[in-house]
C-alpha cells in the first residue's frame, strides 16, 4: 500500500537507516587503503604463482613442452596447472579487493599505494621463486 497526502500526491521515503560501521571520512579512507594495498598484494603474489608454474613446466618437460603433438596432459606436472588455477585465483581476488577499495578512498592516493607490489614483487621472488636480488 502506498501512502499518499491530502493532495493525492506520495508521501516521502522514511528515512533510511544508518551503516553499521561508521561513515566518518578518516574511517572510509583508512579501510579503502587496507584494502587497496591487500588487493596489490594477493595480485603480485598470483603473477609469482603464473610465473612459478610456467618454470616448473619448463624444468621438469623441457623436450615435450615446445612439441605441440603431444597431448597437454603430457607437456608437464599437474602441479603447475595447479599453480598456475591457484595463481589466477589469487590475481582475480586482489583485483577485487583493488576495485572495492576504490569505492572507499581516492584514486590519486591509492595509486601511490601501489608502489608495494615492488616490495612485495621482490619478496615473492626471492621467497617462492628462489630468485637472486641484483642491482
Amino acid at each position: 500500500s502506498v501512502e499518499m497526502d491530502s493532495l493525492g500526491l506520495f508521501k516521502s521515503a522514511p528515512e533510511p537507516t544508518p551503516l553499521p560501521f561508521p561513515d566518518d571520512e578518516a574511517s572510509r579512507w583508512g579501510t579503502g587503503c587496507a584494502l587497496y594495498v591487500v588487493g596489490s598484494v594477493l595480485i603480485n603474489f598470483g603473477q609469482v604463482l603464473i610465473r612459478l608454474s610456467h618454470t616448473t613446466r619448463r624444468r621438469i618437460d623441457p623436450i615435450t613442452l615446445g612439441n605441440l603433438a603431444e597431448p597437454p596432459s603430457r607437456r608437464g606436472s599437474g602441479w603447475s596447472y595447479f599453480y598456475w588455477g591457484l595463481g589466477t585465483v589469487f590475481f582475480a581476488g586482489g583485483a577485487t579487493f583493488n576495485v572495492v577499495g576504490l569505492n572507499f578512498a581516492a584514486q590519486s592516493l591509492l595509486e601511490a599505494l601501489g608502489s608495494v607490489q615492488f616490495v612485495s614483487n621482490l619478496f615473492f621472488s626471492v621467497v617462492v621463486l628462489k630468485e637472486q636480488v641484483q642491482r
